[in-house]
């Protein structure tokens, strides 16, 4: 009786390892695979860096955005992207 409750256990534990493994590693690339897609499929840009006629429909205009301090372990934070 003994081996049969622990051979349930491990196969109950190895299921949840493989689902885990599922949801955290294939599940999350294509996701992220189809977020790459509908990010790049929005922004378009012409090729020549001194082009004049450009095709954007970017979200942010250029610019320099500044985030809002947060408090970590390791101190204060602020993040400043420049576009």
């Amino acid at each position: 009786m003994k081996k049969f409750v622990v051979g349930i256990l491990t196969f109950a534990i190895v299921t949840a390892i493989i689902i885990d493994n599922y949801f955290l590693f294939i599940r999350g690339k294509l996701s992220s695979d189809a977020q790459r897609t509908s990010q790049s499929s929005t922004t378009t840009t012409s090729s020549s860096p001194n082009s004049t006629s450009k095709t954007s429909t970017r979200k942010y205009k250029d610019g320099t955005y500044t985030g809002s301090t947060v408090s970590t372990q390791w101190g204060n934070v602020q993040v400043q992207a420049v576009l």
